[in-house]
């Protein structure tokens, strides 16, 4: 699952960025406990299994007949080859010594088979096989941004239903014989600390310091110690959509020297907002968020929208009807 370009997409959105390169962070807080994963029949686990199974043993296989073959060289060219790009002569070197067409082939069929296992074919069809679904690649087309986003959103919002099977009691554990035991030992032990937070499991779809739907604010701190096996069962918070009444905190007077044009797209658009937050020095509210931006039209109406999938996605919290960088 976390081979597949569906994981790759969330920890891209979710994950942090390091370097003058901005290069990619993978956040475990962010990108592992918060992730949705599918249901699986026996069928699916072992099919998807079977496939991790057979990329692993290729790259050793390839890796240890050629010592100077990188995973890194070998991804390289995979992506170079889903662009349609013309190879060198190093990269010709490197797709024939690790037979990157047949990593390429294997990593397709594990995709299609985990979109099949959420239900989500259509948009198998649309993603499978193009660039990005191993590395970075901003100059995607337009038809391949849309699709993403919508993966994206459905992603989030599994995740906001899991969150709400969980406060009905209904965990689905990812390794069962093994949280259920440590979910037991550890309520044993951080009792006291349980009854100041909303209930909690060893959940594998948590997103960390978001609200819990119905949860008291003042119960948002995250688990420490053993507590911490026990991970948040968190979700989207009931009050990420509010009206567009004040919050409470003054919207900030922003020089118009620092207000920006509002971005076109969707990922530009989370992107502006999470900055925003990151720079604030507290909580802002509807009003104080939009002032920082220039347009004309309907466009703050995305921002509730866009505040629900940064929470979930652990970029922002939710204070009442405020939000500060997650």
């Amino acid at each position: 699952m976390l081979s597949s370009r569906l994981h790759v997409a969330w920890a891209l959105a979710a994950g942090g960025r390091l370097g003058v390169g901005n290069d990619a962070v993978y956040s475990k807080t962010t990108c592992f406990d918060p992730f949705p994963f599918p249901i699986l029949d026996d069928t699916e686990r072992a099919r998807i299994g079977e496939l991790a199974e057979a990329i692993d043993a290729h790259r050793k296989r390839q890796q240890a007949a050629f010592p100077g073959l990188t995973l890194t060289g070998m991804y390289n060219v995979l992506e170079a080859l889903r662009r349609g790009d013309s190879l060198s002569a190093k990269e010709r070197l490197i797709h024939e010594q690790g037979l990157v067409s047949v990593l390429r082939e294997l990593h397709d069929a594990l995709d299609r088979a985990v979109f099949e296992a959420y239900g989500w074919a259509d948009l198998a069809e649309r993603l499978v096989g193009r660039p990005g679904a191993t590395t970075p690649w901003p100059e995607k087309p337009a038809e391949q941004a849309e699709a993403e986003e919508e993966l994206l959103s459905r992603l989030v919002a599994l995740n906001a239903e899991r969150a709400a099977e969980e406060a009905r009691g209904l965990v689905r554990w990812l390794r069962p014989d093994f949280q259920t035991a440590l979910a037991a030992n550890a309520s044993t032990a951080d009792d006291a600390e349980a009854e100041d937070s909303p209930a909690q499991g060893a959940l594998i779809n948590a997103t960390p310091d978001a609200n819990a739907d119905g949860a008291d604010p003042a119960a948002r701190s995250r688990p420490r110690g053993r507590a911490a096996a026990r991970r948040r069962n968190t979700g989207l918070s009931a009050a990420a959509a509010p009206s567009r009444a004040s919050a409470g905190t003054a919207a900030d007077s922003v020089p118009a020297r620092d207000r920006i044009p509002w971005p076109k797209s969707a990922p530009e658009q989370a992107r502006a907002v999470a900055e925003v937050l990151a720079r604030a020095p507290g909580a802002l509210d509807l009003d104080a968020i939009a002032a920082h931006f220039t347009a004309r039209g309907r466009w703050r109406d995305r921002l509730p929208e866009l505040l629900d999938t940064l929470v979930a996605l652990g970029r922002a919290r939710a204070e009442g009807n405020a939000w500060r960088a997650g």
